[in-house]
């Protein structure tokens, strides 16, 4: 499970990010999408975002033309990042386990690797899907992790399937401290706890801005 996960605001009525979810294009658009994460994060580190023109390549100077242009106009894209750079199927799983309804359940899996292709075609360099949650998909997301977090540390906290599920756990560790599967479910549910933060931050962030998310899968 080393794979990481990359989660990025965006503003979805963007014309440059109108073109990528624009599946009648019929073009992969992965390579100018992770253009937008590196440029961010050469902010991040402080550096001011300036476009490769080392390739003679019209096209390719236009569109890092674009990204560097929006990201100038929403500056506060670079705050609306969070990198999960350990197993992102952990933090799934973990929010599968605390999730209370089917449709609880696919917001587990959409907070972390999205709903929907981008473009219908857009992949990462690794061959996975880039995806992306919409604006009311953002909102509905927020809502449920915080409905997580409170349940998990709120003054019920004691009474919470996330308590619970510990607990059964645990006892069966005792047990058993040998059984892997209980083990790796534990940490899963833990390494899902103290990656929620992270994500609540990202998702706070897109839904004061009315941003989407992009996330990237590498």
């Amino acid at each position: 499970m080393g794979h990481i996960a990359q989660l990025q605001t965006v503003p979805s009525e963007h014309p440059v990010v109108r073109e990528w979810l624009d599946e009648s294009s019929g073009r992969d658009v992965g390579e100018e999408i992770q253009q937008l994460f590196f440029r961010l994060a050469e902010m991040r580190r402080g550096m001011n975002p300036e476009p490769f023109f080392a390739q003679d390549d019209r096209n390719y100077q236009d569109y890092q033309r674009r990204i560097i242009e929006m990201i100038q106009q929403f500056p506060w894209m670079v705050g609306g990042y969070t990198d999960l750079n350990k197993g992102y199927q952990y933090i799934v799983c973990a929010l599968e386990m605390l999730s209370e309804n089917q449709r609880e359940r696919e917001l587990a899996s959409a907070a972390v690797i999205g709903f929907h292709q981008i473009g219908g075609t857009a992949t990462a360099s690794q061959g996975r899907p880039i995806q992306w949650n919409n604006p009311q998909e953002v909102r509905e997301i927020e809502k449920f992790l915080l409905r997580i977090e409170k349940s998990a540390t709120g003054s019920r906290a004691d009474h919470s399937t996330y308590r619970r599920l510990l607990s059964e756990l645990d006892q069966k560790l005792e047990q058993n401290p040998a059984d892997t599967e209980a083990s790796e479910t534990r940490e899963a549910l833990n390494y899902g706890m103290a990656c929620l933060r992270e994500l609540l931050m990202v998702y706070k962030a897109g839904r004061q801005s009315g941003f989407g998310v992009i996330a990237v899968r590498d």
